[in-house]
């Protein structure tokens, strides 16, 4: 009876405990409202086929919609992810994939963003999993748009 009951127990949490990527945002202390310097287009974990396999290493780009041959790239990188047809965009396309784990759990939190006429700096905060979690191979991504288009992206992974 009673390992019925641990059985038991351990399936209820296993049911209840997350298992998914999270995504938090938080407000940067130096703007007003981060919210408004960005929208998030897609975010989760793309399959595991060989092609995108890379193992632990973060891919961070930027794609401008002034400029075809990135337009194209962006198009072509985001079918590739999501299995769905890119979506039409104005400014700057952020795309940022973790690259292949080995459990679920892991993500990105957006920390701070800034802007200047042609340039802009993304800070993000890796999520890495705690408690109970998925035991298979993951590939977490983030796609951001930011309103400009800037020459300069810098994407920074703490």
């Amino acid at each position: 009876m009673k390992s019925v009951k641990l059985i038991f127990a351990v399936a209820i949490l296993l049911l209840f405990s997350g298992c998914g990527t999270v995504f938090e945002t938080t407000i940067d202390k130096g703007t007003k409202s981060m919210q408004e310097d960005y929208t998030i287009v897609a975010s989760g974990s793309y399959p595991a086929d060989m092609a995108l396999y890379h193992e632990g290493e973060a891919i961070a780009k930027s794609f401008r919609s002034d400029v075809p041959a990135q337009k194209e790239a962006f198009a072509t990188l985001y079918e590739r992810i999501t299995a769905q047809k890119a979506p039409a965009f104005e400014g700057t396309m952020v795309v940022v994939m973790m690259g292949t784990q080995f459990t679920g759990g892991y993500g990105y939190e957006i920390a701070a963003i800034t802007k200047s006429a042609d340039a802009s700096a993304l800070t993000l905060k890796k999520i890495t999993p705690s408690g109970l979690v998925t035991e298979a191979l993951t590939n977490p991504y983030l796609i951001l748009s930011l309103p400009g288009s800037y020459a300069n992206t810098k994407i920074t992974i703490e």
